[in-house]
């Protein structure tokens, strides 16, 4: 029982920092398209 709590927790947690990274990667990328086209 409490493998399994830990499995479901464990996972969510992955899940959270993989969320996190990518909405960090996507505001990155915007910021860079920004700092692209106002050269441009």
């Amino acid at each position: 029982m409490d493998c399994f709590f830990v499995s479901v927790f464990c996972s969510l947690f992955y899940f959270s920092i993989f969320e996190m990274i990518k909405l960090l990667l996507t505001k990155m990328k915007l910021k860079i398209f920004e700092f692209i086209s106002f050269f441009i």
